[in-house]
């Protein structure tokens, strides 16, 4: 008489090898697409479904820590406007005209690594542009042969 025993592991395997490509794709998800010199930061807006208040942040090719900060204001309103690090402590806050198009420089060229906030108020809506700074180092080695 034959035992049929069936094997218990072929689930297990199934799972386990889900779980291993599930945990290869998960660091590319995880991953923020936002640094500051690629010039495309990160937008979040709330207080309507309609933005009234259009926001654009660059940051130059010389110097890839100026930003030029421009804003489109349709609201007729004033702006306030912060810059906040990643913990949303507020590093400088400054209110704006009710101008239907604003410009600024900003410099963020003292401020450290991680990640940092231009957040523009204006009534009850709110618009948060996030830039991530990261220094690179690259090692050049030269070698010479007399």
């Amino acid at each position: 008489m034959k035992n049929n025993l069936t094997c218990s592991f072929a689930p297990k395997k199934q799972i386990i090898m889900a779980l291993i490509i599930l945990g290869a794709s998960y660091p590319t998800m995880a991953q923020s697409p936002v640094f500051a010199y690629n010039n495309t930061p990160v937008e979040k807006t709330s207080g309507g479904a309609k933005k009234a208040v259009k926001v654009n942040v660059v940051s130059e090719a010389e110097n890839p820590l100026l930003f030029r900060v421009t804003i489109n204001n349709t609201t007729g309103d004033r702006i306030t406007m912060f810059i906040k690090d990643g913990n949303n402590n507020i590093l400088h806050r400054e209110v704006l005209d009710a101008d239907p198009q604003i410009t600024g420089r900003y410099n963020l060229q003292s401020l450290e690594d991680g990640a940092y906030y231009f957040e523009f108020r204006s009534g009850k809506s709110k618009v948060e542009k996030m830039v991530d700074i990261k220094t690179e180092v690259y090692s050049n080695r030269k070698v010479e042969i007399e």
